[in-house]
């Protein structure tokens, strides 16, 4: 009998001089495969191939045995399909952001490998276009991050280099996404630029807050951190100058107030109540400036119209006593005039 072949399609995530690729399957498998043509492919790309037989044909009789077996254990799984679904490798469980400002965010599935990659801001999006890290495991990915970072003169000697990153997940990080900071930190040594870099774990409900705001998650709890600490760092403030200078422009030490993060991680819900309390009033005093703004005009607008009423009835008023006056002197004028005759 004929062994029954299969081809198959999958994303190359990598590439081996021994003559090998990895790919990653339309179902989130991972496989080794034989590459023996001139060139690699490119990572992300798209490939065709054949696995290699595994020494046992199969035949045509056990194949559709096999796929008749499959299709019942299908049927018996449509229930907890949903489940099995959102948990899959193609399925983003986890948010690990990086604020350099640049700042961005990178979605992780089960396995810890990057299905997404998002730029906060303009810096963290062009710094995205240089790298390629789809795919890849995520401490790959972030020091990949961090030497594109010191390519590109974010962090250098001489400034004050600041790293905070941030784990989010509703149901634990998966594996390979703990010890961040540290290859981070190797990046730095290696380039002899001194850095703090700080990781913190928050929960979905502050990444969703901070998203809301459009800003990052590090930066939003920096903020709630500052409030805590009395300072008041607005959201354009730190949107545009970045964690440093803003804490620096609000009368604080940036390299202290990151590590106050750290030490509150526990008091991050407290916190978030009390922030979000501090920006419902701030925003409902704007809406009452705007309001006075637009009264204002509106009364001067007011007056002028009751000054043009009231001049309108003086000028109304003088005209009725000159007719009166005028009217006055013609019958005493015509009396004067008969008495004559």
């Amino acid at each position: 009998m004929k062994a029954v072949t299969e081809k198959r399609k999958g994303l190359v995530m990598e590439t081996s001089p021994q003559g090998y690729i990895t790919v990653m399957t339309p179902q989130g498998e991972f496989q080794r495969v034989p590459w023996s043509r001139s060139s690699f492919p490119q990572v992300g790309s798209e490939v065709e191939y054949c696995l290699p037989a595994a020494g046992k044909r199969v035949y045509a009789w056990k194949f559709f045995a096999a796929l008749a077996a499959s299709f019942v254990l299908f049927v018996l799984l449509i229930p907890a399909m949903p489940g099995l679904l959102l948990t899959g490798p193609q399925q983003v469980v986890a948010y690990i952001g990086v604020d350099i400002n640049p700042s961005l965010e990178l979605g992780l599935n089960s396995r810890g490998r990057v299905l997404e990659a998002l730029g906060l801001n303009e810096e963290g999006a062009s710094l995205l276009q240089k790298v390629n890290i789809i795919g890849v495991p995520v401490q790959q990915a972030v020091e990949t991050v961090a030497r594109e970072a010191v390519k590109e003169k974010y962090l250098a000697p001489g400034k004050e280099n600041i790293v905070l990153i941030t784990a989010s997940s509703e149901k634990g990080l998966p594996d390979g996404a703990g010890n961040l900071e540290q290859r981070v930190i190797e990046v730095l040594e290696e380039k002899n630029i001194p850095a703090q870099v700080e990781t913190i774990e928050i929960s979905a409900e502050i990444r969703a807050a901070a998203r809301s705001k459009g800003v990052s998650p590090g930066k939003y709890v920096i903020m709630m951190e500052a409030l805590e600490e009395g300072m008041e760092i607005s959201i354009e403030d730190i949107r545009e100058n970045g964690i440093a200078r803003a804490v620096r422009e609000a009368g604080g030490v940036p390299g202290q107030l990151v590590s106050k993060v750290r030490q509150d991680r526990d008091k991050l819900r407290e916190m978030q109540e009390k922030f979000e309390e501090k920006q419902k009033k701030l925003q409902e005093e704007a809406k009452e400036r705007r309001t006075e703004t637009v009264k204002q005009p509106e009364e001067q607008h007011r007056g002028t119209e009751k000054k043009v009423e009231g001049k309108k009835a003086e000028n109304g008023n003088g005209k009725q006593s000159e007719d009166n006056n005028s009217s006055k002197q013609n019958d005493s004028g015509g009396g004067s005039n008969g008495g004559k005759k």
